[in-house]
């Protein structure tokens, strides 16, 4: 199944000639990875208060 691929097999799949993986499952996986950038953004960066404030 897809969800048991990582990263690099799941790219591999997507080259591939097989019609799976599609479109939803390419966006997933870019949303998935934005959300964990936003993450990553905000825990850097929310708790500096001298920069934003308090809110």
């Amino acid at each position: 199944m897809l969800k048991d691929l990582n990263i690099v097999e799941f790219a591999d799949e997507t080259a591939s000639d097989s019609p799976a993986p599609g479109g939803g499952s390419i966006a997933a996986l870019n949303a998935s990875m934005a959300a964990s950038l936003l993450a990553m953004v905000a825990g850097l960066n929310c708790w500096q208060e001298k920069i934003y404030g308090r809110f």
